[in-house]
Formats: C-alpha cells, structure tokens, sequence
C-alpha cells in the first residue's frame, strides 16, 4: 500500500513538473517556453503586444517605434491542454505552452494570424552580443505583408 502511494506521489509529482505555467499581468501575461521569455499585452482590446526574448539574455525592452502605453483593458485568460488563452471583447490570443506559438484570432473564432516559430540564434555586432531573429508566420495565400522592407509572397 505504501509504495502504490510513493509511486503515485512520485508520478504526480513528475506531471507537475512538466507543465507550463504563467502568470497573470495587469495588461496580459506572462510564460517561459522552452527557454524563452513570452510576454502578451493587451494595448486596446483590439490591439496586442507579444515581446519574446531568450531567458538568459538581459532585455530591458524600449522602443523607438512603440510609443503607446498599454490602456487598462478587460480581459481573461484561462489555460487547459498547454494552450493559454487570452480574450478581450475584439481579439482572442493562444499560446501553445509547449511549443510557444502564438496564434491571434477573432472573437467569432477567424484564425486572423498563426506563427510557426521563431528562432534566437546568438551573433556579436561589432563588440555586442545580440540575437539574429527570426519568426515565421502562416497567412492567407491571397494576403500580402507590407512594412517589412519587402513584400512577402
């Protein structure tokens, strides 16, 4: 009887340490996958803020580009079979906590964008170590992405 219940303790215990966790922010949330920092803040319920950057690297994340501050925005998150979930009254945002995709959705459910990864591969430029990045996404075949320097096919 007593070692039924060590292996169960042992097989629980074992679970718990598997999953992924979050945590709750004023603006969104906050997860580590896979050795990366995953930070989703809502800005308007229609607009969100992912920032990803590797555990170990020293980010102190300020932009010339994003001068908004996030609003006060109602939202829920809810989490079940490694999939985190966020929704305000316009967008609905996933994280896979295994993988660390994110996919952004309407609130009828329309699959608005889905990443299939991003990678941080470690360059020094000049006498700064930095991070070469790149991420992936899956769009409609009709859809063009402009902004970038170049369109995308």
């Amino acid at each position: 009887m007593f070692k039924n219940f060590l292996v169960a303790l042992l097989v629980i215990a074992t679970l718990n340490s598997n999953a992924q966790s979050y945590k709750k922010t004023d603006n969104g949330a906050k997860s580590v996958v896979n050795t990366i920092n995953i930070e989703i803040q809502f800005y308007t319920p229609e607009v969100v803020r992912v920032i990803k950057h590797p555990v170990a690297a020293n980010f102190d994340k300020r932009s010339f580009t994003v001068i908004q501050h996030p609003a006060k925005t109602a939202f829920t998150v809810a989490s079940s079979n490694n999939q985190l979930v966020l929704k305000s009254k316009a967008l609905k945002v996933t994280l896979d906590l295994k993988s660390g995709k994110i996919q952004y959705y309407t609130v009828a459910n329309k699959l608005l964008l889905a990443e299939n990864g991003a990678q941080f591969n470690p360059v020094t430029d000049g006498n700064k170590n930095t991070f070469d990045i790149a991420q992936d996404f899956t769009i409609d075949a009709n859809e063009a992405i402009y902004g970038l320097g170049q369109h995308q096919k």
